[in-house]
């Protein structure tokens, strides 16, 4: 049974078409990758089943009924939510008090905290989403962040789930784990529109995937009738072929002396968490100097101490 249906949405700004006559279906129990490349107006779609923006044309379909979703408020009481890439916390808060925010619960003001933390608790153990309700958030790694977020959007009573970017900030163990939960949630009913750029994990993870380019749906696609190449085809519109052999070629500068030499970098924010723990690079002419690490690793830290916007930098 189709969950959802978006037949030709179209969203202008100003100078940008961003959606162009798209067309999204997703069912019960199915996990719906939507790809593309960066430009290609998924964000803009998915903003729009969630009331963030307006279209300017399209129907949107949800349980079989035409509704016109004006607001997030609107979204949610028809059972769909949102994770957004940049999670939504309040971080001095715990767990269960940025679930229950907003929220006015059977009872309220005077409702029993332990009968509302019971109810969660169960939600989180029936989801596999292993979360400590009394932890505050601030304490909590990326990955358990995450988890509150889906958590919030269940209690809600979420029949489709939306996850923008969701692996962009996990490591690949966390990775694995967040799959399982999206395993759960599928065998549990829940549709999930899973927006992302690995293919690999499209390729893992998914039933079916919806290619976006320039704005428009080109095509959507049985995961396990498909390939990378298929994907990568349909997403930019033309052929992938292989690059010739990468040779390192470093010019005779190279063993000069370097451009930029940082030693013992060290930073700490204004919460007393160490980001930048003596860190130390070399970079030479001609050279490019590849940083790795997921999101919140310090590479942003990195950058802006070697350009002077974070003069508290210990080191040199």
């Amino acid at each position: 049974m189709e969950l959802l249906e978006m037949h030709g949405i179209t969203k202008r700004f100003p100078g940008v078409l961003a959606n162009d006559g798209v067309n999204l279906s997703v069912r019960d129990g199915e996990i719906h990758a939507l790809l593309g490349e960066n430009g290609a107006g998924k964000t803009t779609l998915m903003n729009i089943l969630y009331g963030l923006y307006s279209a300017d044309a399209g129907e949107i379909y949800f349980g079989g009924k035409n509704v016109n979703i004006s607001s997030p408020g609107q979204a949610i009481k028809l059972g769909i939510g949102m994770v957004h890439q940049h999670f939504m916390l309040v971080s001095p808060m715990t767990v269960l008090e940025n679930v229950l925010l907003g929220l006015k619960d059977e009872g309220y003001p005077l409702f029993s905290r332990k009968c509302i933390a019971d109810k969660v608790q169960t939600l989180a153990d029936r989801y596999g989403l292993a979360l400590k309700l009394d932890s505050r958030v601030e304490d909590l790694s990326v990955g358990e962040q995450q988890r509150i977020e889906i958590l919030k959007a269940l209690y809600r009573g979420a029949k489709l789930l939306i996850l923008d970017e969701p692996t962009s900030v996990l490591t690949p163990q966390e990775t694995e784990d967040f799959f399982v939960i999206l395993r759960t949630l599928k065998q549990e009913g829940h549709g999930i529109i899973l927006i992302a750029h690995k293919l690999s994990e499209i390729l893992a993870i998914s039933d079916r995937v919806t290619i976006m380019r320039d704005g428009r749906s080109v095509s959507t696609l049985i995961t396990t009738e498909t390939d990378a190449a298929i994907l990568s085809r349909h997403m930019i519109g033309r052929e992938m072929y292989a690059d010739a052999p990468f040779e390192r070629n470093m010019p005779p500068e190279y063993h000069k002396d370097p451009l930029l030499r940082a030693e013992n970098l060290t930073y700490r924010d204004e919460e007393g968490i160490t980001r930048l723990n003596n860190l130390s690079l070399e970079l030479y002419p001609g050279e490019v100097l590849g940083i790795a690490g997921v999101d919140g690793n310090g590479q942003k830290e990195l950058a802006e101490c070697v350009t002077g916007l974070l003069w508290e930098c210990g080191g040199s």
